[in-house]
């Protein structure tokens, strides 16, 4: 079974960002997120918006990766980005992990009894 990890990075955006016009965020998207990711086709990113439902954090960046190395270079890229070097955001917390483990855990159970 192959194992996709799902990692959950809690953002606050800084006020350089919040000073940004909406077109310039969708813009900010094509451009900084889309290189990070370019070379990494099996990394997604998707991104939420917290700030109405928390004050933990403004932002949820959602990664999915089968490659923990993938993932690893594309953070990489983004602590080079003007996502933090502008900075635009402030990483507060990164929670990993993966989906559906106990199916996993059953099925190699099984594997092992026969």
């Amino acid at each position: 079974m192959e194992q996709t990890y799902t990692i959950f990075v809690l953002a606050r955006a800084t006020p350089a960002w919040l000073r940004l016009s909406r077109d310039e965020h969708k813009q900010f998207a094509k451009t900084e997120f889309a290189n990070c990711l370019v070379d990494f086709p099996s990394v997604t990113l998707r991104l939420f918006d917290a700030e109405a439902f928390t004050s933990v954090c403004s932002d949820v960046f959602m990664f999915t990766a089968p490659s923990l190395p993938d993932y690893c270079a594309v953070m990489d890229r983004l602590r080079s980005s003007k996502v933090m070097t502008e900075p635009y955001f402030e990483f507060l917390e990164t929670i990993t992990s993966v989906e559906d483990t106990f199916r996993g855990m059953a099925e190699n159970q099984r594997e092992n009894h026969q």
